[in-house]
């Protein structure tokens, strides 16, 4: 095995180190990430962030929201003040973390009606050409909220990604198809509301999409809702 020496990245938020190592011919991309909210060395408060997002940069802000992110401890009523800040202030380069932030925040109400407006808004044809987000941690979130007032409109997005098969079926093994991991998650949070076979069914079709990917993540899906 080839491998580069490590290179280090730091920013007001993380530290990352990255190294590239080559294996029976293929490359392989190493990255450690380290959250300076998890070690003390970052801060941040609803008046600063008020007053300096505007000013970042996309990468910027994805950077300070991963940081942010894998603290894991958003509890506070500051945190609180900062997250629904985000969740008006976002743009689609950086919503996708949002729905991980969310869960804690006490208005469970405030949380679906969010997550649910991005998944009515959001067409599949942004998803694949990459305008908008993937949904994958939106579904992700409303199944842990089981509310079952997100059924019908899960069950509105299933039914129209299985309207375009042309979307969700196509890959390779080595390709990732994006609305297909959406199909699964969205199959998944509408089983734990409303358990029926027939999502199974659909489910166990796609751990043989020819996307290794996608037919990993529903196979963990199934083996997943095994353990209700």
């Amino acid at each position: 095995m080839v491998e580069e020496e490590w290179m280090e990245e730091e920013t007001r938020w993380s530290r990352r180190r990255y190294r590239k190592s080559e294996k029976n011919g293929k490359e392989i991309k190493h990255i450690e990430f380290t959250s300076k909210f998890m070690t003390g060395e970052a801060t941040i408060t609803f008046d600063e962030i008020s007053r300096e997002w505007e000013g970042w940069s996309s990468i910027e802000r994805n950077d300070f929201l991963l940081g942010y992110m894998r603290s894991m401890t958003r509890n506070t009523e500051e945190d609180f003040k900062i997250i629904e800040f985000l969740m008006e202030h976002a743009g689609q380069s950086e919503i996708s973390m949002l729905p991980l932030l969310m869960r804690n925040l006490p208005n469970k109400k405030k949380v679906l009606d969010f997550l649910l407006n991005q998944v009515r808004e959001t067409k599949l044809e942004e998803i694949e050409n990459k305008t908008k987000c993937q949904l994958t941690n939106f579904y992700s979130a409303i199944e842990d909220l089981g509310d079952p007032d997100a059924i019908p409109v899960l069950k509105e997005k299933i039914s129209e990604m299985l309207e375009n098969p042309g979307l969700y079926e196509k890959g390779t093994p080595s390709q990732f198809n994006r609305v297909a991991q959406d199909l699964v998650t969205a199959l998944k949070a509408l089983y734990k509301m409303e358990p029926k076979n027939e999502y199974i069914k659909l489910l166990e079709g796609l751990k043989l999409h020819p996307s290794e990917l996608v037919s990993l993540i529903a196979a963990k899906a199934l083996n997943a809702l095994k353990r209700i």
